[in-house]
C-alpha cells in the first residue's frame, strides 16, 4: 500500500465508454505523456463506469439512441444546458455533484494521482468544485475536444488549459484565466496522421 502511495500517477478522465473524441484524445495524450515522462504511470478511467459499473452500458446505449432518433431535441437540450450563456455564478452542477462527487473522491484516494487530465467537461467540473473548496490537492488540466467551451467545464479550479484555438484562449482569458496557464495545442490527434503515407483509406480496408 505504501508503494502505491509513492508511485507517481497521471489520470486521464473521459466520460462513458463509447468510442468518442474524448477517448481518442485521452489515448493520444497518454501515449505521448508516457514517452516523455517514463517515471509516471498513466491510467484512463471513465468516471461513469467507475461509479455505476454495468449501468454505464445502459446509459451509453440510451444516449446513442437519443441522438439517433431525437437529434433535434438533443441539440436543443445541449444548447440550453451546455452552451447557452448564463449569469449564474459559480458554475455549479448540483446533480452531477450528487451523483459523482463521492466516487470521484474515492478514485482519488485509490489512485493518489499527481496530475489529472480531463478530456470531458463533467469530471472537470467535479474537480474544479473540489479544488475551490480545498478538498482536492492535485494538478488539474482541461484538454478541450471541441472548438468552443461548454458551460459544464470547470474553469476556476483548473490549473492549466490545453485549447484548440486562439479564439478559445481569448474566451478563457475573458473568464479570468491567466494567459500563462493556457496553451494552444489544437485538438490532440495520434501522431500517425502526421505522415499520410502510413495512414490511408486503403490501409483501413
Amino acid at each position: 500500500m505504501e508503494q502505491n502511495r509513492l508511485e507517481k500517477k497521471a489520470l486521464f478522465l473521459p466520460f462513458m465508454n463509447i468510442a468518442s473524441g474524448h477517448h481518442h484524445v485521452a489515448d493520444t495524450l497518454m501515449r505521448e505523456f508516457q514517452k516523455s515522462q517514463k517515471k509516471i504511470n498513466c491510467h484512463k478511467v471513465d468516471i461513469l463506469s467507475y461509479s455505476f459499473g454495468k449501468v454505464e452500458r445502459l446509459i451509453s446505449s440510451t444516449y446513442l439512441a437519443w441522438i439517433k432518433y431525437l437529434p433535434d431535441f438533443y441539440n436543443w437540450l445541449y444548447v440550453q444546458v451546455g452552451y447557452k450563456e448564463t449569469t449564474s455564478l459559480p458554475n455549479r452542477n448540483f446533480i452531477y455533484e450528487i451523483l459523482f462527487t463521492y466516487f470521484f473522491k474515492k478514485l482519488m484516494n485509490e489512485k493518489n494521482p499527481r496530475i489529472l487530465f480531463f478530456t470531458h467537461s463533467l469530471p472537470s467540473n467535479i474537480a474544479s468544485t473540489l479544488k475551490q473548496r480545498k478538498k482536492l490537492d492535485v494538478t488539474t488540466v482541461n484538454v478541450y475536444t471541441d472548438f468552443f467551451v461548454n458551460r459544464v467545464w470547470g474553469i476556476e479550479g483548473i490549473d492549466y488549459h490545453f485549447v484548440p484555438s486562439i479564439l478559445v484562449k481569448n474566451y478563457l482569458v475573458q473568464k479570468g484565466v491567466r494567459e500563462d496557464r493556457i496553451f494552444i495545442t489544437g485538438i490532440p490527434v495520434d501522431p500517425i496522421f502526421k505522415n499520410p503515407a502510413t495512414y490511408s483509406i486503403k490501409n483501413k480496408r
